[in-house]
């Protein structure tokens, strides 16, 4: 047997498989004939059924527009909580005073904070602003980056 027929075969049996006709395939009693009447068969069954609203989508997550995934656990993907709006610092004016309460939120964590983390403590600040402060508190020493780009005192 050539290794195409090999393949075909294997095919044809996962096929008969999926229909249920497995066993019937494999005992050799599965023609042409009854397998086109059935495919048929399934075919109006199918039209009908759609007919009426009820439509069975192999791949919902792409075919239907109104699909939603279900949602059976929540990930930890190890954000701060975002501050309550009444804790929110004001951002100051100058450099220094930008740097200084930077460092402070970050020493008062009890853990590594990346910059979405301290800009949520400011209000309208984005991680972009924070991050180059962060950066030069950590090259002056008095904070240190993670490889998974946090920070801490």
């Amino acid at each position: 047997m050539t290794l195409i027929r090999q393949h075909h075969e294997a095919i044809d049996t996962a096929a008969a498989d999926a229909y249920g006709w497995g066993d019937e395939h494999r005992a050799g009693i599965l023609d042409d004939e009854t397998i086109l009447s059935r495919l048929v068969a399934l075919n109006k069954e199918r039209a009908a059924e759609e007919a009426r609203g009820l439509i069975r989508y192999l791949r919902p997550e792409f075919q239907d527009p109104g699909y939603r995934a279900p949602v059976t656990e929540t990930l930890d993907l190890g954000h701060v909580p975002a501050t309550p709006t009444g804790n929110v610092i004001p951002w100051p004016t100058s450099l220094p005073e930008q740097i200084g309460v930077v460092q402070a939120v970050l020493t008062g964590a009890s853990r590594p904070l990346g910059p979405q983390d301290i800009a949520r403590n400011f209000k309208g600040k984005r991680p972009a602003t924070i991050r180059p402060i962060l950066d030069a508190l950590a090259g002056l020493g008095m904070a240190r980056r993670l490889t998974d780009g946090r920070y801490a005192a």
